[in-house]
Order: structure tokens, then C-alpha cells, then sequence
């Protein structure tokens, strides 16, 4: 894992965390509205890009612990939000138990189409396959033409072009995926085992979807059962993303909102 800074060091640190198979870059449309207020500091998941010290994607507990221990080396005694986007919210979640453990406090997390179901390793598996033919098809065909794909349009409710920058980051990163990082990445969605959180931790939690998207279909009940205490909202009429694309102005309003609540 490697990490990306964007802003001062001495404004409020907010850690934001990719969506499955995507580089930082793809938070770009957000931390560059974010940047002048916060130091974001966004991670390269292991297997998602080139180094002579490359290592597999492992698991989300393993990708937070990594984290930590990069929060730990800076000397960061706050995070005022860990924001994630669908596999990014598993991690995040995973991030926000092992920080409680130490002294470094986590004010808000905020996590948008969270993809975590605790599943079986056979649906695991098949989902995976499922992943791989979806990496193929990036390999092989434009991002025009996969935008015009029928799933993608039921994805997006009809909105393709704001997850544009999704499928160009995920571009980028397919030349160095493995078939064991798509394999891991899979199941820390499909077989995640959600992290005991004392009430006053889930309180600290934010769930977003899209009430057209379909990681509301698959994962808002696994969410809402694993954490009761914590807050979340669907909104209608917007599919997978579509709202912190299309108003990401609001979007952030509503990022600031939270982290500016008081404590629990």
C-alpha cells in the first residue's frame, strides 16, 4: 500500500478510501474540492499499481491495519472523517474498530454505496468470475462503448456518464491486477465479516445509497442489521454514485454537515 496527500497538514485530516478495483485519482472530483479545507490522505490498495515491492491485495482488516500504522507514523492524533465508497466502506469500517483501540480519534465516517454482506465463499467465488469477465470487457472495449451497456444505464439509473470516471480509473489500475487482488477484493465485499462496534462507534456511522442503485438492493439490509445505531439514508431517484457526481457540491455540503456534529 502506498498513500497520496492532498493539502495542509495542519487542517483537519480526512482519510478517503477508493471503491473496488479504483485508484485514488477516482476521488479526484471530490478532494479537489476538499483540499484547501483538509489534509485528505487517500490510499493505493495493495496490487492496485506497480512497485518493485508489489504485494496482493489481502483483506480489508489487513488494508486498515496498514493504514493505522501510517496514521500512527504521522503523528495524527485526529481524523475528522474516514470517507469510503463501496469496498472502500469495508475498510473503512475495519479502520474505524482498530482505531478505537488506540489513541487516535475518529470523529465521523461517511460511507457511500457500501458494498460489505457477509456471504458464503461459493457466492464469493462466483462473484468473482463475474468481476474478471468485468475487467476483460475494460481491457478490451473503449469507455464509450462500455457506457452504453444495458447494466450499466440500470446501474446508474440512466446516468452512465457519471460513472465515466469510475471505469477510466479502473482503466488504469487493470494492467497490474492479478487474478489473486480481484479474487481478495471480491470477497472483502461478499464475505465480509462486519467488525463488532460498540453503540457509541456505530453512531459515528454514515450510510449513503442510492435508492436505483444496486448496492442498496444487495448490502443496505446487511448494513442496517450489523449496525442498528448507526444513521442511513437512500435517497430517491439516484442510482450508483450519481448524486456526488451530478451535485457534488451538496454532496460535500452534506460531507461538512457531518463531520461538523457534535461528539456522540
Amino acid at each position: 500500500m502506498k498513500f497520496e496527500e492532498y493539502g495542509d497538514r495542519q487542517n483537519p485530516v480526512m482519510v478517503m478510501l477508493p471503491g473496488a478495483l479504483c485508484p485514488g485519482e477516482s476521488l479526484a472530483y471530490l478532494y479537489e474540492r476538499l483540499q484547501k479545507e483538509y489534509d485528505i490522505i487517500i490510499p493505493e490498495y495493495s496490487g492496485q499499481y506497480e512497485s518493485a515491492s508489489y504485494s496482493e491485495f489481502s483483506t480489508a482488516k489487513e488494508e486498515a491495519a496498514k493504514i493505522v500504522l501510517f496514521l500512527k507514523e504521522r503523528g495524527i492524533d485526529r481524523v475528522a472523517m474516514i470517507y469510503g465508497q463501496s469496498v472502500g466502506a469495508g475498510i473503512g469500517i475495519e479502520l474505524l474498530r482498530q482505531l478505537a483501540g488506540t489513541e487516535i480519534v475518529v470523529h465521523r465516517a461517511f460511507f457511500d454505496a457500501a458494498a460489505c454482506k457477509r456471504g458464503s465463499k461459493y457466492v464469493s467465488l462466483l462473484l468473482f468470475y463475474l468481476v474478471r469477465r468485468f475487467v476483460n470487457l475494460i481491457r478490451r472495449k473503449p469507455t464509450d462503448r462500455l457506457l452504453k451497456k444495458k447494466w450499466i444505464h440500470l446501474l446508474t439509473n440512466g446516468d452512465p456518464e457519471s460513472l465515466r470516471h469510475v471505469l477510466e480509473g479502473i482503466r488504469k489500475v487493470v494492467p497490474v491486477l492479478s487474478e489473486e487482488t480481484m479474487r481478495k477484493e471480491t470477497a472483502a465485499i461478499f464475505s465480509y465479516e462486519f467488525p463488532v462496534l460498540m453503540e457509541n462507534l456505530q453512531r459515528r456511522l454514515y450510510f449513503f445509497y442510492g435508492r436505483k442503485d444496486i448496492a442498496c438492493r444487495l448490502f443496505r439490509k446487511s448494513v442496517e442489521k450489523a449496525y442498528p445505531f448507526a444513521q442511513l439514508q437512500v435517497l430517491d431517484g439516484y442510482g450508483c454514485l450519481n448524486f456526488s457526481v451530478r451535485r457534488t457540491e451538496d454532496y460535500i455540503a452534506m460531507m461538512k454537515r457531518i463531520m461538523e456534529l457534535g461528539e456522540e
